[in-house]
């Protein structure tokens, strides 16, 4: 058997901490190029002989594309204009700030994660992972307290409130492309999987799933639950709140968010819930033409996909879906 691979943190923490100097703190740090608009607080620490470590703060409410979709343009550019001499990235730690809700687990919906990449030349990154880091942790990485918030002047766009939801039956679903993490990979069903260099530790992945079929429930947090349990129950309190005369102007989201803490829904059921409700899924379609795209999400309906989900949850758009309807009598 081939030994354990150490935990990134694990490695960072015993191999690269050291005291820095907090050398840029830019709290609207903007991306604009490639085809990337991004957002958010960029925190520096440098210090000779050390790695430099980049720090990342990003509300989910705000534009352009988040932190974790892209991330291997984010370092890429963050490398190339700040460190560039560098011959490997800075550490990257990352946390996007999500809404709270009474009785939800803000911490662990907001919480810090560490970034690991395959460098394939200069400036250039693929294959993402996340790692769990505390901020106890990241301070001792840095060597000194790092801000957890987004930044003074920051004001957040509310996410808005007049959100539908509507159902897709799955076979109407466009296919997933490959992505970054190993169980996105592979192609989803119907689709031929990209060639992909193998790099050596520690650049690759260490997780690989050389299997074809459905990956194991260890491989990200999207196969770690039951979707399906999460559609019935958001079908289920969304028409009970229909059935009461409420509707997507009334702020649909969170008030099954609520009953949803009401009823007990905790754990992954409930951030996998959050996501679905503040993040939802959003397809895209042109009026007369029978193409549907994602504009997010793919990654969520891979998962579900995998775990043979028939209905897939998703914002309600014009002509795409069944929207969902009030609760029957005999149905509440």
């Amino acid at each position: 058997m081939s030994a354990q691979r150490p935990n990134p943190v694990d490695q960072a923490l015993a191999e690269l901490s050291g005291s820095r100097f907090r050398v840029l703190d830019e709290p609207s740090y903007r991306i604009e190029d490639d085809g990337i608009v991004a957002s958010f607080r960029l925190q520096l620490f440098v210090s000779a002989g050390l790695r430099p470590v980049a720090v990342a703060i990003q509300d989910v409410a705000e534009g352009g594309i988040s932190l974790t979709n892209g991330c291997e343009s984010i370092v890429s550019r963050v490398w190339r204009d700040h460190v560039p001499g560098e011959p490997l990235p800075p550490l990257w730690v990352q946390r996007i700030i999500t809404p709270t809700y009474p009785g939800w687990d803000s911490d662990a919906l907001s919480s810090w994660q560490m970034v690991t990449f395959e460098v394939q030349s200069p400036h250039w990154l693929s294959a993402p992972q996340w790692t769990a880091i505390t901020q106890p942790e990241l301070d001792r990485l840095v060597g000194r307290p790092v801000d957890d918030q987004r930044g003074r002047d920051f004001e957040p766009e509310p996410a808005p409130d007049d959100v539908d939801y509507a159902l897709v039956p799955m076979h109407q679903i466009p296919l997933e492309k490959p992505f970054r993490q190993q169980c996105m990979t592979s192609a989803a069903p119907g689709r031929t999987p990209p060639r992909r260099p193998r790099l050596p530790w520690p650049w690759r992945s260490s997780r690989e799933n050389r299997a074809t079929g459905v990956p194991s429930g260890s491989c990200c947090w999207y196969h770690r639950g039951d979707w399906s349990a999460v559609i019935e129950t958001a079908i289920r309190l969304i028409s009970e709140a229909k059935a009461r005369g409420l509707g997507a102007a009334d702020q649909l989201r969170d008030v099954v968010l609520e009953a949803a803490h009401v009823d007990g829904i905790t754990g992954w059921d409930q951030q996998a819930l959050h996501s679905l409700l503040v993040d939802p899924i959003v397809l895209g379609k042109n009026a007369n033409e029978p193409t549907v795209w994602f504009v997010n999400g793919q990654h969520r309906t891979r998962a579900m996909r995998d775990a043979g989900v028939t209905e897939v949850l998703v914002a309600a758009r014009p002509q795409i879906g069944k929207i969902i309807g009030p609760a029957r009598t005999d149905e509440r």
